[in-house]
């Protein structure tokens, strides 16, 4: 499978090091949570355990990831029928819980600590008719349920694949999951967020103050088509996107579609996409690996306007994203080091002139190194350094160092425990002259049963 020049491999595997050892040594290391585990339901279809698709779940490795991207079967079957179909391939359920207790200080000089320790039930997902239903055609849909009744619709897709074992084409169409990288743009084995994933980069406007809308260029689903083609170890996609949705001031990337017309105005964005354009490179089959993404959008944000009139209550963003990430496995340590840089640019509105101002770059960078005790049992330490408005570096930076260790049964049950630690450079008044650092330490113990 492997047909690409042995001069291209050893050239992009020095980079994915260099880059990969250059987030790690630049500064400390690590992340926070979000749940991940694998899917039992493809487990049971093909008999195989969590270590086939996965070095330590939820990440994956090289035959993990071009299953998923061969839509949930082995690439070698495009195109060709199955052989029975049994319901049970099809459909899992996953349930979470959480132990959690933080404790937070505010940037002003003198400022308590605040402490406050909580059990919960914090939700779970349903996955319907997940996979692999003809020669050619698969889906994938994602129903999250939370303790507050509400129901989403994470994901909810069906696509076409095309191709041969080495390269096939894919087509999808639906609520898609946006970025699927390798390596170092995958997902931690804590369920770390990643630049484009952990924290919202924000628009500012200190001279006028008010309203700081926020959002994230390169996250979670949205409503769009997707074509990807895979050729040896190479991916690329391109998708047009439907857009993130506003509501006072505030951002949902599970809610397709953009502000529309009402009255006699109609929202700037409403008869645009947004676009955007990723690929990975493999270079070992254990989470070596290069990508890169790029994300061109338009936001409608609220302008903070009493007004009914769409013109007077929305101004647009039009925003870009692009992020490079690499990671390498050091065998005799069995350390995997990973890297990545995001650099993100956005208009911005002055409130009270109600204008256009400055455009504000942001950027953010993460360096992060995995061990995995045993192939169920893995133990990391990450750094993130996030600035969100690189023309005044001083205010609202973003750093956390973050470790963890995820526990995974083999039967569904996983436990993953973190502690981070977050400071942020933050105005302790409104004067942005008055500087001060916001802590926040947060101990984390997420159980997951998913079968």
């Amino acid at each position: 499978m492997r047909s690409h020049s042995l001069q291209l491999q050893q050239t992009l595997r020095v980079m994915a090091l260099l880059l990969a050892l250059f987030a790690i040594s630049a500064s400390p290391v690590i992340p926070i949570l979000h749940t991940a585990s694998a899917m039992p339901n493809f487990a049971r279809k093909y008999g195989l355990g969590c270590g086939s698709c996965h070095d330590v779940i939820p990440k994956l490795n090289e035959f993990g990831w071009k299953f998923r991207a061969a839509g949930y079967r082995m690439p070698d079957e495009i195109g060709q029928k199955q052989a029975s179909y049994n319901i049970g391939d099809y459909f899992a359920g996953r349930l979470n819980f959480a132990v959690n207790q933080s404790s937070a200080t505010a940037a002003a000089s003198g400022s308590p600590s605040v402490s406050n320790m909580n059990m919960a039930f914090t939700g779970g997902s349903i996955y319907a008719i997940f996979g692999a239903l003809t020669p050619n055609i698969s889906s994938e849909s994602e129903l999250g349920f939370s303790t507050n009744g509400s129901l989403e619709v994470s994901t909810a897709s069906v696509g076409y694949y095309t191709g041969t074992e080495d390269s096939w084409f894919s087509a999808r169409i639906g609520k898609l999951n946006t970025f699927m990288g390798y390596g170092g743009s995958d997902r931690g084995w804590s369920g770390s967020p990643k630049m484009n994933s952990g924290y919202a980069i924000s628009l500012y406007n200190y001279q006028n103050g008010g309203v700081k809308p926020t959002y994230t260029g390169l996250t979670g689903s949205n409503m769009g088509i997707d074509l990807g083609y895979v050729f040896g170890e190479a991916t690329v996609h391109a998708e047009v996107l439907s857009g993130y949705t506003y509501a006072g001031g505030k951002p949902s990337a599970a809610v397709a579609g953009k502000p529309t017309g009402v009255g006699a105005g109609q929202a700037p964005s409403a008869n645009s996409f947004d676009y955007m354009f990723w690929a990975n490179y493999i270079l070992t089959e254990d989470g070596g690996g290069i990508s890169a993404a790029y994300y061109l959008g338009n936001a409608d944000i609220n302008t903070g306007s009493a007004s009914t009139n769409v013109d007077s209550e929305f101004w647009q963003n039009k925003f870009s994203r692009y992020a490079i990430y690499a990671s390498y496995p050091i065998p005799v340590a069995k350390v995997l080091l990973e890297g990545g840089y995001e650099h993100g640019s956005d208009n911005s509105w002055a409130l009270k002139t109600f204008s256009y101002g400055p455009d504000i770059s942001s950027s953010g960078w993460f360096g992060e190194a995995d061990y995995p005790v045993t192939d169920l049992i893995g133990v990391g330490a990450r750094y993130d350094a996030v600035t969100p408005d690189n023309s005044n570096a001083s205010i609202d930076n973003i750093n956390v160092i973050t470790g963890y260790v995820d526990y995974n049964f083999g039967d569904g049950f996983s436990l993953t425990a973190s502690y981070a630690a977050t400071s942020t450079k933050t105005p302790t008044s409104n004067g942005e002259s008055l500087l001060g650092t916001a802590q926040n330490n947060a101990f984390a113990l997420r159980v997951s049963w998913f079968q």
